[in-house]
């Protein structure tokens, strides 16, 4: 194993230690990433391959790139990987959830060293329709063993100026009435 093959083994043992000082293991979260990805945010949920996440870009989407949006994600393997997929789903702000599943982007399989994955975000952008939110990108990554790696880097999304504006309520009448029945009501139809 050489030096650089070392340093990758150890800073990958180091992110997967399910504890770190200073806190008490029942309130632990998981650490931040140590490469300081603001906005975005990188979770290793399940961290068993040699798989570590070295950078994403951009850290931040714009829904004005709409169908030209793409994500790359930078990724260090320090084992041979079978495979290596990411999969986009977008969540409008204030939601729990969305219905939105997306199909994978497959990375393919990677052996020790340094990779790049373009990974499709268009369709997410264009579910979330300029509305302020985030597209998940949940990267599972499994090594020769079956070890499996889960992390969930999280991108914000602003708010697009073209966004829908809520649509304004019908105008109201006196005790809130709305305006048309008032107009039904001044001019009763002939008999």
């Amino acid at each position: 194993m050489t030096r650089t093959q070392a340093a990758i083994a150890a800073l990958a043992c180091a992110l997967s230690s399910p504890a770190w000082p200073g806190r008490p293991a029942e309130v632990q979260q998981p650490p931040p990433s140590p490469y300081g990805m603001d906005p975005a945010k990188v979770e290793y949920l399940r961290n068993d391959a040699p798989f570590v996440v070295f950078d994403v870009s951009p850290r931040q989407l714009d829904p004005a790139h709409g169908a030209a949006a793409a994500t790359v994600l930078n990724f260090i393997a320090t084992e041979d990987l079978q495979e290596v997929k990411v999969f986009a789903s977008p969540r409008i702000a204030g939601q729990a959830s969305s219905p939105f599943a997306d199909t994978a982007t497959r990375c393919g399989s990677a052996g020790p060293g340094y990779h790049s994955c373009e990974v499709r975000t268009a369709d997410a952008l264009a579910w979330l329709g300029g509305h302020e939110g985030q597209v998940e990108l949940r990267v599972e990554a499994e090594g020769l063993d079956d070890d499996r790696s889960v992390v969930r880097i999280t991108l914000p999304v602003a708010a697009s100026a073209s966004a829908a504006a809520p649509v304004p309520a019908p105008p109201q009448g006196p005790g809130g009435t709305p305006a048309h029945a008032l107009t039904l009501l001044a001019f009763p139809a002939a008999r």
